[in-house]
This record gives structure tokens, sequence and C-alpha cells, in this order.
């Protein structure tokens, strides 16, 4: 079935179609039809299946087959039973940055998850760390980076055997994660501490990307608009000439109080002419401070996650825009360029 399958519904004996999958998905949402209907892909008018068989999203990995899954309480997988001969999601895991890139299609890595999200990343990882476990003896530098990305997968979105409830979940966990230190311990001997720090910082660069390009994202949009450095902050406020116009006001009320003079009446008016006009003199300022603000505001927010792990002043860039585009930029190229030194292409 691809994207541009199109699909004949079956129902109390009239058929309808043909629909794409989106409008399929849509009419039973609407209630036109039942998953429990009968529908066929326009293609193969003789196999005819139920509607929800088309519209029910599958759990799997993008690409690993649904054979590759461990089940949970379904069934246990053998330890020995591991599949190498199609090892591109190793791969794929392996230059993948977290959360954003992480090779589950229809599972979204959040702070948020349920049970069945994290026991769908728990499974999955048990795959990999499989994959990589089998090219320990050829690929010592990927066994350890899949293992380094496994602790920091699991770490962030709070994965652990408390989230799981059955016991054989529970069971595959402590499974899953003997596997995981034992590439550790037995990839370590075959690096160098170099290759051992520079693996680290990929995963480091990996694991914050999304905030990397979210704060370069800030930066440019700062520079294009002639900002060039978010310190020191932009506080303008205008409260001088808006004193200004009441201390006015004031001293002519207390003259007109003070005299036979009229003038209260005067006093107001300049009251309001004189915020009007103050209004909209100080409007693209304050229009100005708030975008900034909001710039700033975004810059600390990304750079200040990332600064200790990766060795970077936050201020200091923000003290100088040009110098931080060209260091966030220099992360980028960083990654690719230990992704290709150090994970094997042939997995």
């Amino acid at each position: 079935m691809s994207e541009n399958s199109k699909f004949w519904v079956s129902r109390e004996g009239q058929n309808y179609g043909p629909y794409s999958l989106g409008e399929l998905k849509t009419y039973v949402e609407q209630g036109h039809f039942s998953e429990e209907d009968s529908a066929c892909e326009a293609n193969e008018r003789a196999n005819w299946k139920s509607v929800g068989d088309f519209t029910k999203e599958k759990k799997r990995t993008a690409k690993l087959d649904e054979s590759d899954f461990y089940k949970g309480s379904a069934h246990t997988t053998n330890e020995k039973q591991v599949r190498t001969s199609n090892s591109s999601p190793l791969n794929a895991y392996l230059r993948a940055a977290l959360p954003d890139e992480y090779p589950v299609g229809d599972v979204p890595l959040s702070l948020k998850m349920g049970d069945a999200q994290r026991k769908e990343i728990l499974f999955q990882q048990g795959k990999l760390l499989e994959m990589a476990e089998a090219q320990l003896p050829t690929a010592p530098c990927s066994a350890f980076l899949a293992a380094l990305k496994h602790d920091q997968l699991f770490e962030a979105f709070d994965i652990s055997s408390t989230v799981f409830h059955e016991l054989q979940d529970k069971e595959y966990f402590s499974k899953v994660e003997a596997v995981s230190r034992r590439l550790l311990s037995n990839s370590d001997p075959s690096l160098d501490e170099e290759t051992k720090q520079n693996l680290r910082r990929l995963v480091a660069i990996q694991v914050y990307f999304s905030d990397i390009l979210a704060c370069q994202t800030v930066v440019v949009n700062a520079l294009t608009q002639g900002i060039k450095a978010f310190e020191p902050p932009m506080t303008e406020t205008g409260c001088r000439g808006c004193l200004s116009i009441i201390g006015v006001s004031i001293l002519i009320i207390l003259v007109s109080k003070m005299t036979d003079f009229e003038a209260e009446g005067f006093a107001y008016l300049v009251l309001l002419v004189g915020g009007i006009i103050w209004g909209m003199k100080m409007s693209p300022a304050w229009e100005k401070v708030k975008a900034f603000n909001k710039l700033r505001n975004k810059y600390y927010l990304h750079a200040n996650r990332f600064e200790t792990d990766l060795g970077w002043d936050s201020r200091s860039g923000a003290s100088d825009l040009v110098q931080a585009a060209e260091f966030l930029k220099s992360l980028q190229s960083e990654r690719v360029l230990l992704e290709d030194r150090y994970i094997e292409p042939h997995l």
C-alpha cells in the first residue's frame, strides 16, 4: 500500500469510492463508514479486507520489519536470533539527532509519552543494541556510540523499569540494559581516549541538535534585523517623556488653583494631546524593544541548555552574534565530520 493508493468501500451492498487513504480516515472519523465495513485497494478489487486494516495506525518502526520487534508479554525473543543482513536501522540510529531524528516512524519522543510509546522505544532499542553487539568485533566505535546514545535516550525521557507494569516487560528492560553495559565494557579496550572523548562529544551534539538549530535561527533573525548583540539588553521605555507631560499638567492645575485662572480643562487637554503624541512617538520604540527581548529570551532558552556540555559561554556569544552564528554553524559541521569519521558506512 502506497501513499497514493485509492480504496473502494462496500457498505450494505453498495460500493463507494475510490478514496485516498486520508479521505477514508476522515469518513471513518465522521461516522460515514465504520472500521468493520469492507474495503479494497482500487487495483486489487479481489482482495477485500476490513476498513480498519487500512486506516488503523500500525505500531512499527520505520525501517524494521514487524518481526524485528519484541512483543512484550506476547512472546520472548531469542538473544542469538539477530538479523544483520539489513542493518540500515542501526546506521540511522547512530546518525540520528535526539529526539527529532530518532528512527521510530510513528512514536514521537516526548516528556509526556505514555506507557505504549515507552514500550515501543524499549523494543526498538533492544533490536538496535543487538545489531550493534553483532557488529562489535569489526565496528567498536559504533558499538560504543550505540550504548552512549541509549543511556542518554533513556535518561532524557525517563524510561526505567518502574514505568513498565508487566513482569515480562521489566525483564526485557533489564536485558536491554545489560546489552548496553556489555557494549560499553567490551568496546572500551579497543578505543583510545581521544576517540571516546570525540564520541561523547558527538552524542552531546546530537542530543542538543534541535536546540543548536533553534538558537542559530534566532541569531540569524537577529542579524537580519540589524541586531548585532543581545548584551547589554535593550531597555528603552520612554518614561521621561511621559513624566514630563504629567508634570506640566499637574503644574498647570496647581497654578489654576492658586489663581483665578481657570486652566483645569487646559491641563486635561495637555494630558490628552501629549499622551497621544507620546504614544505615537514611543510605539515603534516599544515594538522594537519587544521584538528584541523576544529574540533574546529565545536565544538564552536554547543556548543555556547546551552551553555546559558543549563548552560554550552563551553570554559571550550574546555579546557578538556574528561570532555566535559561526560557532553554531561549526557545531553542525563538526557533527557531520564526527559521524563520517566514526560510524562505519556499511552498517
